[in-house]
């Protein structure tokens, strides 16, 4: 009986630790990232808002009736067991253009 015993809660305290690590918080992220070395290719005065585009892709969204701004939106989330989701990481960058330039 005793060695029955040993094997019912080794049994349990097993599926308790599968269980448990079950319980991990979800990381994802949303938007795109946008790299030091993709900001540098960019020349300020030089680079145009099509030739932004190019490098570091389509914004996350642009600034309306024409106001030559382009938002590039990355964040970084995070969903709890309890199914909170929180925010942990954010950027925006900006990038305002001059008749296109």
């Amino acid at each position: 009986m005793h060695l029955t015993f040993l094997l019912h809660r080794l049994i349990f305290l097993l599926t308790i630790m599968a269980v448990l690590s079950a319980c991990e918080a979800i990381i994802t992220t949303h938007g795109r990232l946008i790299e030091p070395a993709e900001l540098d290719k960019l020349e300020l005065g030089v680079t145009t808002q099509a030739e932004t585009i190019s490098v570091l892709g389509r914004p996350s969204f642009e600034g309306a009736f024409n106001s030559g701004r382009l938002y590039y939106n990355n964040q970084k989330m995070e969903k709890n067991v309890g199914g909170a989701t929180l925010t942990i990481e954010r950027e925006l960058i900006i990038l305002i253009f001059d008749d296109n330039k």
